[in-house]
C-alpha cells in the first residue's frame, strides 16, 4: 500500500491518494486498485485496516466520483474473514 499526493491532475485540485501494490521478489508493481482522498476509520486492528475514499473516473468527458471502503489485511492465499469478524467489522462501517 503506497499512500503519495498527486498535484499535477486533471481535477483541479491536490489529491491524496492511496494504491495497492504487489510486491514480485525485490520490485513491486502497480494494480489497478486506487482510491482519492482516504481515510483511516476505526477498527479493531485484527480485522485488518479500512479504509474509506473516493474513486475518480472520467467517462464521456466528465469526472465521476464512486465511494469506496476498502478492508486491508495481510492473509495468505485465498484466507477469508469468518462469518463472526464479518459481523464485527459491520459495526465500524459508516451508514448514510
Amino acid at each position: 500500500m503506497e499512500v503519495a499526493v498527486w498535484p499535477h491532475n486533471n481535477f483541479q485540485r491536490f489529491i491524496r491518494r492511496i494504491e495497492v501494490r504487489v510486491g514480485v521478489g525485490i520490485s513491486t508493481h502497480r494494480t489497478p486498485l486506487m482510491m482519492a482522498d482516504p481515510v483511516l476509520l476505526p477498527c479493531p486492528a485484527s480485522l485488518g485496516l479500512l479504509i474509506a475514499g473516493i474513486e475518480l473516473e472520467a467517462i464521456e468527458n466528465r469526472v465521476h466520483e464512486f465511494s469506496q471502503l476498502w478492508l486491508l489485511r495481510p492473509c495468505q492465499g485465498d484466507e477469508e474473514l469468518d462469518p463472526v469478524q464479518w459481523t464485527q467489522l459491520a459495526k465500524f462501517i459508516p451508514t448514510p
